[in-house]
This record gives structure tokens, C-alpha cells and sequence, in this order.
């Protein structure tokens, strides 16, 4: 039988519905927005009416909120603006944020963990899942744009944030392009309040600096290496004469062009199957080149 008419059936029985399409989506491993999108909007009703309730427990509530806000994070396949239209109407911000987060819209999504629930871990936890995968570009982008939040002037409860704000720069966790911290700051903040950061922005670069300079002294040597290589084969000489004879045929070169191994083996264009390995005795010559 179809899902979609088992689906039809069990309408008049919300739990059975929900449950038929946890096994699908969950168990199944369906990939399909219909049924991602029913299951998202099944659990957001259930909250919804749990909280009208006025004998509905916390805990209840909590389970719930729990269930729907792991369908909003692992999957990608329901509607995103079907369900932030009717979270948004509500106080569930923390759905909100992920919701926001769907779209990419992370200043409102973190704008929300930081204003409204003020729970700082969860928009420093926001922007390592969000950049999870990805390069340090968006890891960047996502930190700046959290410190960005944290030092918002226009909001009203500003410096109330200055200590989630130094213990971001300060973590090892976060990352950041320093200038732009730098520009970012407010003059009246000390160097003291955000040596941690500055210590390790310093460290950071001299390990560049130092790594760089490296990488550059071992290709300087390689490229000396090859060269020397290549000016000591230029020395060389092969003496080609009507008795000189090609080492893998036993033929006479007919032709000017042909090929010199390294151990002195001379074979005809033709003749050498691989420039790396002697046709003759089979030694294997470097791979390497300039």
C-alpha cells in the first residue's frame, strides 16, 4: 500500500500520523518535502496546542518543543517559510533562530539567541554548527557577524553584553579576522579586557609567518635540487655513430631523435614505453620535475 494512502486513512488520528511518518522519515530515510513538511507542521501544532493547555506540564512542553527543534535542525527537505510563518507568530525563538538559520539569515537568527533568550553559549554553539564543513571563510563570517550583535550600539541593554563579547574574543573556539575585531571595537575598552585574544591573533601570526618562510626555504631547495639534476644530465654526452644500435630493438637510429636514460641506456622514441624506467634492466628513475 502507498504512504499516501495509508496517510489518507490515519488523517481523523493525529498521533498515528505522526508516528507513520517518523517511520517513514526516520526509519525509511524518505527524502521527500511532502512528508518532511507534514511531520514538521504536525509537531508544531502539537506544541502549539500543548501550550494552550492550561493543565499541560512543562515537561510535556519541553518534549514537545525538543522533538520539533531536531526535525527543524537535521532536516533540509520541509518548507522552511510554511513553518517559520507560523513559529513566528509565537514566542518560540529558539525554533525561530534555527528556522533563520535555514535560510541563512544569521544576523536574525543570532540577534534572537543573544536579545531575546540571551543564551550566549547557543549562539556560539549556532555558529560552530552552522559552519560545521565549511572553510574558514564562513566560520569567520559567523563570529563577526555574533561579535557584531554583542556590540550593537543602537540596542538598549547594550552593556549587558560586554562580558559574552570579551569572552568570545577570548575563546579559542571563536575565530576572526583581527583588523576588522580591531575596527570593530569600542574606543572606551582596554587592551587589558582582550589580551587573551590579542596573545593569540600574535601567536597565530607568527606561526604563519614562520610556516610561510619554510615552505619557501624547502622550495628554494627543491628548485636548486632539480636544477643542479638537470645542469649535470646537460654535461653528459651521448657519442651516436651507424654502429650504435637501440638497446631494446637491437635496431639502428634512423631518425635524430631518441632517448638517454639516466644509467646511459639509448633507445629509440618508439622504444621507450616509460621515461621513468629503464626498458632494459627495469630500475625505476625519479618522478620528480622542476
Amino acid at each position: 500500500m502507498r504512504p499516501d494512502t495509508i496517510i489518507d486513512y490515519l488523517h481523523q488520528f493525529p498521533e498515528a500520523v505522526i508516528s507513520y511518518l517518523e517511520y517513514l522519515i526516520f526509519q525509511k530515510k524518505l527524502e521527500k518535502e511532502k512528508y518532511h513538511t507534514h511531520l514538521a507542521v504536525l509537531y508544531l501544532d502539537s506544541v502549539l496546542q500543548l501550550m494552550k493547555e492550561p493543565n499541560a506540564k512543562k515537561e510535556q512542553i519541553d518534549i514537545a518543543r525538543s522533538k520539533l527543534r531536531h526535525m527543524l535542525q537535521m532536516s533540509s527537505l520541509y518548507r522552511v517559510q510554511l513553518i517559520l510563518g507560523k513559529a513566528k507568530e509565537t514566542n518560540m525563538h529558539a525554533e525561530c533562530a534555527i528556522l533563520y538559520g535555514k535560510l541563512e539569515e544569521h544576523d536574525k537568527a543570532l540577534r534572537i539567541l543573544v536579545h531575546k533568550l540571551k543564551d550566549y553559549g547557543a549562539a556560539e554553539n549556532y555558529c560552530m554548527v552552522n559552519s560545521n564543513g565549511k572553510d574558514s571563510v564562513v566560520r569567520k563570517r559567523l563570529f563577526h557577524a555574533l561579535l557584531n550583535v554583542y556590540l550593537d550600539p543602537s540596542y538598549e541593554q547594550k552593556d549587558q553584553l560586554i562580558k559574552p563579547a570579551v569572552e568570545l574574543l577570548n575563546n579559542n573556539v571563536a575565530d576572526f579576522d583581527t583588523v576588522k575585531v580591531l575596527q570593530s571595537l569600542p574606543d572606551s575598552w582596554s587592551v587589558h579586557i582582550i589580551s587573551q585574544f590579542l596573545s593569540r591573533a600574535v601567536r597565530k601570526s607568527m606561526n604563519l609567518s614562520r610556516n610561510t618562510r619554510i615552505e619557501r626555504m624547502m622550495s628554494r631547495g627543491e628548485n636548486l635540487r632539480v636544477k643542479q639534476t638537470s645542469i649535470e644530465l646537460q654535461r653528459e654526452f651521448v657519442t651516436m655513430n651507424d654502429d650504435r644500435m637501440c638497446a631494446v630493438c637491437n635496431r639502428a637510429f634512423s631518425d635524430p631523435t631518441f632517448v638517454r636514460y639516466p644509467n646511459g641506456v639509448v633507445t629509440h622514441v618508439h622504444c621507450a614505453k616509460n621515461r621513468h624506467v629503464c626498458p632494459v634492466t627495469g630500475k625505476l628513475f625519479s618522478t620528480k620535475q622542476s
